[in-house]
């Protein structure tokens, strides 16, 4: 997502980073992996929630871009 992203940014000559939403969706990835503890896995579990929310929005908004 985040190379394609790149791409189109780059061909359209939209200023963004170079791999865009990339370093959230491996946090977001990493935490939810982290929800298989036991006893903390309820906290990592929020804790991924909240970073795909955040992810989800994120990546909206350059979908918000590249359609203006």
């Amino acid at each position: 997502m985040a190379k394609s992203l790149g791409a189109e940014f780059q061909k359209r000559g939209i200023v963004e980073e170079p791999q865009p939403g990339q370093m959230l969706g491996l946090i977001m990835c990493g935490v939810m992996c982290g929800s298989f503890i036991p006893l903390l896995g309820g906290l990592f579990g929020l804790a991924g929630l909240v970073c795909w929310i955040l992810y989800w929005i994120k990546i909206a908004g350059y979908s918000g871009k590249l359609v203006a």
